[in-house]
């Protein structure tokens, strides 16, 4: 897919600290698909239909690549 716009760049949202190190590890670790939604739909505020337009992927699907990645964030940064 595209990059990311610089604005949505994870190892700059992640903030300084251990935690916010903690943070950045996550983010790369999970899957680009994963990582795009959930920057653009918790940090862009895109909306489901928005998201599956721009990643030409269905609402539905945009809806589970997020739950995986605040699953996967939530296991990874405890």
């Amino acid at each position: 897919g595209d990059p990311l716009p610089a604005a949505l760049d994870p190892l700059d949202l992640a903030g300084e600290g251990e935690r916010g190190e903690r943070v950045r590890e996550a983010l790369l670790a999970l899957g680009e698909r994963q990582r795009e939604v959930l920057l653009l739909r918790v940090v862009g505020g895109e909306t489901f239909p928005a998201l599956a337009r721009a990643l030409d992927i269905s609402e539905g699907a945009a809806k589970v690549h997020l739950r995986r990645a605040l699953d996967r964030l939530r296991d990874l940064c405890g």
